[in-house]
């Protein structure tokens, strides 16, 4: 009796093993199809529809040129930064100059620019007066002159374009297709280039995604809420 009672045990515990001997083999045989099924469902969503991008449609428009100073806080909404001859020969007072810290702008004119330069510095003196009645008070801030309005003219983003050798291209979609392009950039500012050439209203520019292209590639143009969510 006690003997058939032993042998139920080792049948009930090497039953256990088995059914747990199982479990873990058919729990890593469906981990390594899910983990193969996401390049095959990437593969196969390129091969249907091409590769995802997303793009803008190059527009004629206003360009606005800027250039960057350093400026300190003086008394009331007043700041003071300095500007290179070259710098100084296309301000002027009157013109627009924003302060910004972090993402907040604090709109202002060039109230003053010193038409010689200091002999200290070799630099031209300028302030900057600001709308707001409670301007930053930071020791060192970015501020930003518009020195020129070019209209009629093609401004893109500058994380558009490639650089190679000097020469400068970006990707458009032309027909559903990806074509890389030798483009001229007649001016740059702030975060936006000016294209002289290459580059006509209305054609769709790829912004994101032209790092896994080729020329010829299929493509398909995700909207915001698909590239948000690819990104998550």
């Amino acid at each position: 009796m006690k003997s058939w009672q032993d042998n139920r045990r080792i049948i009930v515990y090497f039953s256990c093993l088995v059914l747990l001997v199982i479990a873990v083999i058919a729990r890593r045989t469906e981990v390594t199809r899910q983990r193969e099924a996401v390049p095959l469902s990437y593969i196969t969503e390129v091969e249907r529809h091409g590769r995802p991008v997303t793009a803008m449609t190059a527009e004629t428009g206003i360009f606005l040129v800027e250039k960057k100073i350093t400026v300190v806080p003086l008394s009331g909404r007043r700041f003071e930064g300095y500007a290179t001859s070259e710098m100084a020969a296309i301000m002027s007072e009157g013109q627009r100059a924003d302060i910004y810290k972090g993402e907040k702008i604090f709109t202002g004119r060039l109230s003053f620019l010193d038409p010689d330069r200091d002999q200290a510095s070799g630099l031209h003196r300028l302030e900057i007066k600001v709308k707001s009645h409670e301007p930053p008070d930071d020791p060192r801030l970015l501020a930003r002159v518009n020195t020129e309005k070019i209209a009629d003219v093609i401004a893109v983003p500058n994380e558009v374009l490639e650089v190679e050798k000097g020469v400068f291209y970006l990707w458009k979609i032309v027909e559903g297709k990806a074509s890389r392009h030798k483009v001229e950039i007649a001016e740059r500012s702030g975060n936006l280039s000016v294209v002289s050439s290459g580059l006509s209203h209305g054609d769709v520019v790829i912004v994101t995604g032209q790092s896994i292209l080729e020329d010829g590639d299929s493509v398909r143009v995700m909207s915001e809420h698909e590239n948000m969510s690819r990104e998550m």
